[in-house]
């Protein structure tokens, strides 16, 4: 089983934004090195937290979208929900 979140936000244009998404410490290593190119799990990781984003942002999975996006934590309309999802489901409609 795998952490994945479920939450919306406010974009910037003012707009809702309903996001399924999995935190990048919640992917699995080997999903999560096969999507960053020359690098390692833990590097990817790490990349990620020092990338130029505004504080309150964070890079995640987008799980319906089937990409990387970006949570905006300061404009959370609602509590963010955190579900278990199964592992396999995740991989075989995120391959």
């Amino acid at each position: 089983m795998m952490k994945s979140y479920t939450g919306t936000f406010t974009k910037t244009d003012g707009s809702p934004r309903l996001m399924h998404f999995v935190r990048l410490t919640d992917l699995p290593d080997t999903f999560l090195a096969s999507r960053v190119k020359g690098s390692d799990a833990s590097e990817a990781r790490t990349a990620s937290r020092q990338r130029m984003l505004a504080e309150g942002k964070e890079t995640v999975w987008d799980i319906d979208a089937n990409n990387f996006r970006v949570f905006n934590w300061n404009s959370v309309v609602e509590d963010v929900a955190e579900l278990e999802i199964d592992d396999a489901n995740f991989f075989e409609n995120n391959a």
